[in-house]
């Protein structure tokens, strides 16, 4: 079985360590009994391979939540946006409501189009972030890749460009579609 094959088995069934009696076991949810039938026995006879492919899955997580921990700026952008954006969501529900139009919310004392020229970087993981959960799967697409090529430290402004020249182009080729 290759690693790849091994990961997704891990994933599509939901694999984790669990420790029982000081022994690290596997606790695993088949999708199917056809698929318990089909990978049960290979399951039980590798535990140990995939204990430590789990583990290093664990740690590639990690390791990855701390790169973007690592981006500059990123908390106090994503701080100042929804400020923002709270602050729109008052100020409209107010409008909406004839007693209070008279009383608008105060604004958050955020310039949030500064902090986006302050920190480059982190507005372009915020782009690209917003992408991934694009409703059209190559828009999502493209989104993931730019996020990760600005989280593993590639040029963000370069991994933007990609990224909107890649939608523009499967757009452009499925025009008539």
């Amino acid at each position: 079985m290759t690693k790849d094959v091994m990961r997704k088995l891990i994933k599509d069934w939901n694999m984790q360590i669990v420790t029982i009696e000081g022994e690290e076991r596997i606790q695993a949810r088949p999708r199917s009994q056809q698929e318990l039938n089909k990978y049960g026995e290979w399951v039980k006879a590798n535990k140990n391979v995939l204990i430590a492919e789990i583990k290093a899955i664990e740690n590639e997580k990690v390791e990855r939540e701390a790169k973007i921990q690592a981006i500059e700026g990123l908390e106090e952008l994503k701080a100042a946006i929804a400020a923002q954006e709270q602050y729109e969501y008052e100020r409209q529900k107010r409008w909406e409501s004839e007693s209070l139009s008279s009383i608008l919310p105060e604004p958050p004392n955020v310039d949030v189009e500064a902090l986006k020229i302050k920190h480059p970087r982190a507005w372009a993981y915020i782009r690209a972030e917003g992408w991934t959960n694009a409703s059209h799967y190559a828009k999502a697409a493209a989104g993931r890749v730019a996020l990760e090529r600005i989280i593993n430290g590639d040029d963000h402004d370069q991994a933007i460009a990609d990224m909107e020249a890649e939608w523009n182009a499967y757009t452009e080729q499925h025009i008539w579609d």
